[in-house]
């Protein structure tokens, strides 16, 4: 939880006592927190926070490289906050950031939502329409499964493709 909650390790900061109250931890844990530094803590909360990160580079590469400098910082705002389990927890990261920037207005790459979504529904075949955006012009975008891979095929109607 200290990993996961940034006030969460700022209470815990400010005052242990005040932590231990408000969480409701159990009494055979406190002696063990005691003994965390909270340097130590917030280092590999940063870490972790970086490696989610990392990991949607991977799964939408063009949207983030959009965002530049402002992925990290818009992340945190976002859905930093919620962790997924699971063996598919990284595509349940990059789906809920998606779907975060675009409801604030951010630009996002729609091939790559698409890619996300269908590849979490469990579908057989997708085939959705691509509306121009600074990532691409107007389109289709045909996702399907074969022999258990994601296959995916983009037709273009203008050349504002990338």
């Amino acid at each position: 939880m200290l990993l996961q909650n940034k006030l969460a390790r700022k209470l815990f900061a400010e005052s242990r006592e005040q932590f231990v109250q408000q969480y409701q931890i159990a009494l055979n844990l406190v002696a063990f927190l005691e003994h965390l530094d909270v340097l130590q803590l917030e280092r590999q909360a940063e870490l972790l926070q970086n490696k989610r990160l990392h990991e949607i580079r991977h799964l939408a590469p063009r949207t983030l490289k959009c965002l530049n400098d402002r992925a990290g910082e818009l992340f945190e705002k976002t859905v930093a906050a919620s962790f997924p389990i699971g063996s598919d927890r990284h595509w349940i990261d990059a789906q809920q950031f998606l779907k975060s920037l675009q409801h604030l207005g951010e630009s996002i790459d729609q091939r790559e939502k698409n890619r996300i979504d269908f590849r979490l529904s469990g579908k057989r075949v997708c085939f959705r329409i691509l509306t121009p955006t600074t990532h691409h012009g107007w389109g289709g975008h045909l996702l399907f499964r074969y022999k258990g891979d994601l296959k995916q095929c983009g037709y273009y109607l203008s050349s504002k493709s990338r």
